[in-house]
């Protein structure tokens, strides 16, 4: 993780543009479940894991941005 925080701010002194970090420890496991209960058979969810896990991600960060209801 240290490698990435040095990264990262060398990067945010490069870019005009804010770097936010999400959480994805979970996401793997979440997307999986999800397919195994809508039916998906393994080679399938190979195959949509990666697009699959990175929308997970991606709805959570826009999530975070929302106000609370």
């Amino acid at each position: 993780m240290a490698l990435v925080r040095e990264f990262t701010e060398n990067l945010e002194k490069e870019v005009d543009v804010p770097i936010h970090f999400q959480n994805e420890r979970l996401t793997s496991s979440f997307v999986g479940k999800h397919l195994t209960a809508a039916g998906v058979n393994q080679k399938k969810q190979r195959n949509m894991k990666d697009a699959l896990e990175a929308a997970q991600i991606l709805q959570s960060y826009l999530d975070c941005l929302s106000p609370s209801k």
